[in-house]
């Protein structure tokens, strides 16, 4: 689970630019952790300043590992690439 710092948007965006793997490895693996164990939703992170939380619901399991499947292979997260992959191709035939 990822915690952002930043107090302005302004900050959140440079501050999400400037761990943009981390967050990518964060988000592919809290949805791939939700799907083995069937769950409807996932925390992905916190913003602490702003109060809010950042959550994937099931509905949008499958995009989130679409959009940041490139980023991942990027990062040479080989293993978890795999693992995204197969949830990837389990999901489109659901």
């Amino acid at each position: 689970m990822i915690n952002f710092n930043a107090k302005t948007s302004e900050e959140l965006e440079i501050e999400m630019e400037e761990r943009s793997e981390e967050i990518c490895v964060s988000i592919c693996q809290s949805v791939c952790d939700a799907l083995d164990i069937n769950a409807d939703k996932v925390i992905i992170g916190f913003i602490t300043n702003f109060g809010t939380e950042l959550v994937a619901n099931s509905e949008g399991f499958l995009f989130c590992l679409e959009e940041n499947l490139t980023r991942l292979e990027n990062a040479e997260a080989y293993e978890l690439c795999d693992r995204v992959k197969k949830w990837i191709e389990k999901l489109k035939t659901k």
